[in-house]
């Protein structure tokens, strides 16, 4: 009888550290992944020059509150890209990447901006490319940098503010919903396959890579990343976010999309508070595989957008 409540003890104790190492290694997983640097990301696109892309970027650097909150607490350094437009008055876009990239993944939206006359600032999210940080939070604290960002480009004082707009894709599309419902000097929103909250997108992952239930692994895992990233994962939620944006908002996604399910774009469409809204999707791509699949389509859609806005 011994024998058999001792190993039952052990085996108790096996399952619970086996249960908290796995809540440790994915929340890890959501909050500390590898992220790609700027040169794998060069050797990926394969180019040689920015040029390639049409632009000749400026460097720049700006700083960001690692909690928001915290008015004087620890600051971090974002580095990124100015690319000025063909004058002081053209209409001016902040470009955000996705989740494990950086500001080259988005070259392909900053190079389509800046060759059509637009001031473009795109930058590294915290904890990716050449930024600092510690964590990603998916929104949390990278909606409240992108405010940073319009900041520093007040202070340059050499672009357009009045007709200032964000474009993102996936993470960044998530970003930039949760930036315009939180800051009015944005005018207008371009997010491409933006996910409709954290514990949804980290849900689905989960089941799709690993076949785990939300509860109890995701939902553990998630309040852990909350607590070792001092952020609210609930609270990143775009699909609330966008009710409150009223700005003009273009939707796009790849009806392909495996990542981030085609039909959380359809919710985002109807939830967006703005009455100046239009979503399209292209057929048969892949993950933010629009662009490099309709290149053309993708840039006459984007650019009439903005044009009919801002002439």
């Amino acid at each position: 009888m011994k024998f058999v409540k001792k190993a039952a003890l052990v085996l108790l104790l096996i399952i619970v550290l086996g249960f908290g190492y796995a809540i440790w290694f994915f929340s890890g997983e959501i909050i500390r992944f590898e992220t790609a640097t700027i040169e794998e990301k060069i050797a990926e696109k394969k180019f040689h020059d920015l040029a390639d892309y049409g632009v000749k970027p400026e460097e720049i650097e700006f700083t960001t509150l690692k909690d928001p909150k915290d008015v004087d607490g620890e600051k971090l350094t974002l580095k990124g890209w100015f690319i000025p437009g063909k004058s002081k008055e053209s209409p001016t876009f902040i470009v955000l990447h996705g989740q494990n990239d950086n500001r080259i993944g988005s070259l392909k939206y900053s190079g389509m901006l800046a060759r059509a006359g637009y001031n473009v600032l795109a930058y590294d999210h915290r904890y990716h490319g050449l930024s600092e940080g510690d964590f990603c939070t998916f929104g949390y604290y990278e909606s409240h940098d992108v405010s940073s960002a319009v900041d520093y480009l007040e202070k340059r004082g050499d672009c357009n503010l009045e007709q200032l707009g964000v474009l993102g894709e996936s993470m960044g599309a998530a970003i930039a919903i949760m930036a315009a419902a939180n800051d009015d000097r944005i005018k207008l929103l371009i997010e491409d396959s933006s996910y409709p909250s954290l514990p949804i997108i980290v849900s689905d992952y989960a089941k799709a890579l690993y076949g785990l239930p939300r509860f109890p692994i995701v939902d553990s895992a998630l309040l852990l990343a909350g607590i070792r990233a001092h952020f609210k994962p609930s609270e990143v939620a775009p699909i609330l976010a966008i009710k409150e944006v009223v700005v003009p908002t273009l939707i796009l996604h790849c009806d392909g999309d495996l990542n981030i399910k085609p039909e959380y774009s359809t919710e985002m469409y109807d939830a967006a508070g703005a009455e100046d809204k239009e979503i399209y999707f292209f057929s048969g791509c892949t993950h933010t595989m629009g662009y490099e699949d309709y290149t053309d389509m993708y840039e006459e859609l984007v650019l009439s957008f903005i044009k009919k806005r801002w002439p």
